[in-house]
């Protein structure tokens, strides 16, 4: 009867001992908390890039829209200002962005600039009834040229995505100007 009676009040002290609980519940948690914090960092990096991005490309077509029509030295200078800010090149935008392997060769992501022909009508008329070619831009086939700058960059961020099955992430990025060639 002993035994049993310091065996029950071996359980009710175990029953009510309180040390270590805050252990368990750090275990517990943690790992979900931690996966939130990475989750949270990794989208931002992306979000940071797409925007670095974004400004890349915007400056690009803004360049490439001073310039005429599928002039091939604005085209590769326009190029070098999406990913590395400058026409002469130099240090990467964003450091897993090089799709000209312009700082590491074999890198993924494509960048292409674009010219469109756009017939003047009603709906993007400008310039005089008697002289629509006065529009800013416009040839003399009475058309506004618009260029394009766009790209498809492949997300290689730390890896953390796989986890929420957004492992292949692709950043598609476009920008379009209209052709005013004054330079």
């Amino acid at each position: 009867m002993a035994v049993m009676k310091a065996f029950s009040m071996q359980v009710y002290r175990l029953k009510n001992d309180q040390r270590g609980t805050a252990l368990i519940e750090l275990a517990v948690v943690l790992p979900v908390l931690l996966a939130i914090c990475l989750g949270v960092f990794e989208f931002g990096n992306a979000i940071y890039g797409r925007h670095l991005i974004e400004n890349g490309v915007r400056d690009a077509a803004r360049y490439a829209a001073g310039f005429a029509a599928n002039d091939t030295t604005a085209i590769s200078n326009a190029k070098n200002i999406a990913i590395t800010g400058r026409i002469s090149g130099g240090s990467l935008r964003v450091s897993w962005w090089d799709p000209l392997n312009v700082v590491v060769a074999n890198r993924n992501g494509t960048i292409a600039v674009t010219y469109t022909p756009v017939p003047i009508t009603k709906t993007n008329y400008c310039g005089t009834a008697t002289n629509p070619a006065y529009c800013r831009g416009a040839d003399a086939t009475h058309q506004i040229n618009l260029v394009t700058v766009s790209t498809d960059v492949p997300y290689a961020g730390l890896g953390f995505l796989g986890y929420f099955g957004l492992s292949n992430l692709t950043m598609h990025v476009e920008h379009v100007e209209r052709l005013f060639s004054v330079r």
